[in-house]
Order: C-alpha cells, then structure tokens, then sequence
C-alpha cells in the first residue's frame, strides 16, 4: 500500500462494518477514512498496559487497535484477536511485530526506513478491483535535501509532501519505495535498534516513569517523565529531536485522562538504526543533567 490510513481505508472498503472502534490517542489521519466514508466512531480509552478499557463491539463492528510503540505483545494480541472477531491491528510503530493471523495487520515503512512513502497490509479482505501503483519519486526529493542541507532546510518541502498525500487516494506501494525498502538490511536495523534501546533502558530505567519490555526492533525508547513537554523543549535545544504522539488527540482527551499525561509526558527517544553508541550516551548525558 501507499500509505496506513490507505490500508484503513482498504479494510473498511473490502468488509462491511457497521461502526469502528478508536482509541481516543490517535493520529487524526488515522480515523480520517472513517469520517471520509461516513462510518460511525465509537471512541475509547485505553489502560495502563495499552489495552482497551470498557468497550462492547456489536457484531458486525470492527475495532481498531494501535499497537502503541510496539508494547502490545503477541499474548495480548492473541487475547484480542480471541475477544473481537472483527479485529484490525496497527503495527505502524511496530514494524518487526509478527502479523496476527486472526486479525489485519497493518505497517508503516516510512516511520522505520528512509522512504517517503510505503505500508504493507496483511488481510483476508479483498477488494474486486486491483488497485493503481502510485508513483513516488517525486516525493524522494526532500529525503535527499535533507541528508545534504540538514532537516530545517528540508522542513518546507516535507510539509508539502505530507499535503500532497494527505489527498492521495488508495494505491499499491510504487515501484521506487519497493526498490528502496528491498535493499534494506532488516535483521541488522533491527539488532541496532535492540542495542539502543538497550543502552538507554540500562542507563534510563530508574527514571523512567513507564517501564516496559523490549518490543522486537522498536521503533523509539518511551520515556515517561513529570513535565515531559518541558524536558521535549530541553532535548530539542540540544539538537535531540523528539516528537510528540499526538497532539492533536487531545481534543478527544480529559485532562483526568491516563492518555492525556501520555501525550505530554511520554518522550518517543530516538534509538533508530543511523544511531550508535555514542549517540545514546549524548542523550543520556542530557537526561541526567536535565534531571540532575
């Protein structure tokens, strides 16, 4: 597929779902096929572990869940997979989670690899009609401004890539981000990541408010703290970039909400494959002076 929200919107096409559940901490392109097709959002909460709190699908619903960082193991998927028969899986911060076989599954290259576009959908839906291969060179472009002038120069443009997709229809992967992601080294990304995330977590832990195992290849080291916004501030002025997940959920959100501290206090440390040790001992020598 082109895009996540495409294999969404692939799902809701292919079934035929009277409502969809959604957790309320989202990114809005993922419910924007939802809205787009006028499907009926039953919005819920989530606990501790990641985990859907007090929902009741009908038969004939479809409940979405965001495997968020790569936390929600294998068992509990299976314990999902065997609650909602009607079941769909985002692996988009989890790339190297195994599919469930009893549900759809759904992944996000460009959040793990250097393409500008690109996921994968495992699902027993089919549509009737083949999709059209999308066409994506263009959008390499502002990857390759950015290795050579630096993020801030290449900001714009990927603004008006992000504009440029967020108005692209349902499409299969195009030929150039396929080209890219299969010369890839998957098992050495992956052992890279688990290294990183190794070091922060060895040297972190103690002041990590949200402890959790090691998921397969992470995407990012959560790091829960007080006031998280302002150590984000911190590591950004440091040249620490650290994004926030999602700040535009918490229109949905109560301040008494366990997903609103997320949102503010959950900093997403960067540990991907570009990184090395040294890399992560800056960030943790940051944290410790921060807090210190």
């Amino acid at each position: 597929m082109n895009l996540a929200r495409s294999a969404v919107e692939y799902i809701l096409t292919a079934g035929v779902f009277s409502s969809v559940y959604i957790p309320k901490w989202c990114c809005d392109s993922l419910w924007a096929p939802v809205k787009r097709m006028n499907t009926p959002i039953h919005w819920y909460n989530i606990d501790e572990h990641f985990m859907p709190v007090n929902i009741s699908p009908c038969k004939g619903d479809l409940v979405i869940i965001i495997n968020f960082y790569g936390l929600i193991n294998s068992k509990l998927q299976d314990k999902l997979a065997q609650e909602y028969p009607y079941l769909l899986i985002d692996n988009s911060q989890a790339f190297f989670s195994l599919p469930q076989q009893a549900a759809s599954t759904v992944y996000s290259a460009r959040k793990f690899f250097g393409v500008p576009d690109g996921a994968y959908l495992y699902t027993n839906y089919r549509l009737s009609s083949p999709l059209d291969t999308d066409s994506s060179y263009r959008r390499f472009e502002y990857l390759f401004k950015r290795l050579d002038l630096g993020a801030s120069e290449a900001y714009e443009d990927f603004k008006h890539n992000e504009e440029v997709l967020s108005k692209d229809g349902m499409k299969r992967m195009s030929k150039s981000t396929q080209a890219v992601l299969n010369g890839i080294d998957y098992k050495r990304v992956k052992m890279q990541r688990e290294k990183n995330w190794a070091f922060l977590d060895k040297n972190l832990k103690g002041m990590n408010n949200l402890k959790k195992a090691m998921p397969p290849g992470p995407m990012c080291y959560p790091f829960m703290c007080e006031n998280g916004n302002d150590a984000r501030r911190f590591l950004i002025g440091k040249k620490i970039y650290v994004p926030i997940y999602w700040k535009d959920a918490l229109i949905r959100l109560s301040p008494t909400d366990l997903e609103y501290s997320y949102v503010n206090d959950i900093l997403p440390l960067p540990i991907d494959q570009r990184y090395t040790n040294e890399d992560m001992r800056t960030i943790v020598q940051c944290l410790e002076g921060y807090f210190g």
